[in-house]
């Protein structure tokens, strides 16, 4: 029964693609601070693991994916979203005439 599990969990994580399937679709700074962001609170959830372990694991798992987000800069929510934010969009700037 043991065996039969673990060969299923394996099989499971051999079958994850953890390559990005397309190209980036986030800009340097949010792959920046995503990264940083994520191994601050691998940091913490770490640091927690002891007190909380339930609460560390669910931390660990969201670092995961912000450093993944970060390293690859590929957001699959972005990419649901059909969000780019690579290419800034246009910013219209006037002035406002004295009155």
């Amino acid at each position: 029964m043991e065996t039969t599990l673990a060969n299923s969990v394996i099989n499971k994580i051999k079958d994850i693609n953890l390559k990005p399937s397309s190209s980036a679709n986030i800009d340097t700074g949010e792959r920046a601070l995503s990264f940083l962001g994520g191994t601050y609170l691998l940091y913490k959830s770490l640091k927690l693991i002891t007190n909380r372990p339930l609460l560390a694991l669910e931390g660990v798992a969201a670092s995961g994916l912000l450093i993944y987000r970060g390293a690859t800069g590929v957001c699959p929510v972005y990419r649901a979203l059909d969000i780019d934010t690579t290419d800034p969009q246009a910013i219209q700037i006037s002035e406002i005439p004295n009155s």
